[in-house]
């Protein structure tokens, strides 16, 4: 389906007409969309770098990581908002930029993912009143596309983070990316953080909002 009458654009950057989100009212403002994150990603970041947007949304940080790495595989499930990041690509001319409209997880089948009129969206369910629409998705596991190299991972898939990086074990393993991580502030995901650090050997630390910092330490 092409939702080209729903799609706006501002400064070489599409976005759904009718969406109210943060990310659009940044775009809207020319603020920058999550300034400390964005802020760090030149000192995480090389021109050698191969980097992963899990949940790209309409790709504010793919497009900032795209100037810093060698190259960017992007990931967004949401049909809408994927049509808007590929006319973003296109209408920049970005190269160096994979997409893939596709749900990341812990396994490989058809699904379906819920989300709400601001475009937010999550394979973890409808945790309030306003995640009233669902659609259909594909699920794959990060493992599946067997990278040979892989630097950075940002996450961001409003709360089904642990099942994401459940079908990443193994990439982890291998390369021992630096992750920036969502994960909503509470005993279960802080349990989860800690379990991941002392599982894969990693640290962390508390950036802005809910986002952390994972970096791997240096192993025996």
């Amino acid at each position: 389906m092409v939702y080209n009458n729903i799609i706006s654009e501002h400064n070489d950057i599409f976005y759904p007409a009718f969406n109210d989100s943060h990310v659009v009212r940044a775009l809207l403002s020319n603020r920058i969309w999550e300034k400390k994150i964005t802020d760090i990603f030149p000192l995480l970041i090389k021109d050698t770098d191969i980097v992963v947007d899990v949940g790209a949304y309409i790709g504010l940080h793919t497009l900032t990581m795209a100037k810093l790495a060698k190259h960017v595989y992007s990931f967004e499930p949401q049909p809408l908002i994927y049509q808007c990041l590929s006319k973003t690509i296109k209408q920049q001319n970005i190269v160096n930029v994979n997409l893939f409209n596709i749900a990341l997880s812990n396994k490989e089948e058809d699904s379906f993912i819920h989300t709400n009129n601001d475009g937010d969206a999550s394979l973890a369910g409808i945790r309030d009143e306003k995640f009233n629409q669902m659609f259909p998705c594909h699920l794959k596991k990060l493992d599946s596309y067997q990278f040979n190299k892989l630097d950075f991972i940002k996450i961001d898939v409003e709360g089904s983070e642990w099942q994401m990086i459940d079908g990443a074990i193994k990439t982890i393993t291998l390369h021992r990316p630096v992750i920036i991580l969502e994960t909503f502030k509470n005993k279960k995901n802080k349990h989860m953080l800690e379990q991941f650090c002392s599982i894969f050997s990693y640290t962390s630390k508390y950036i802005s909002a809910d986002n952390w910092l994972l970096q791997p330490q240096a192993l025996n």
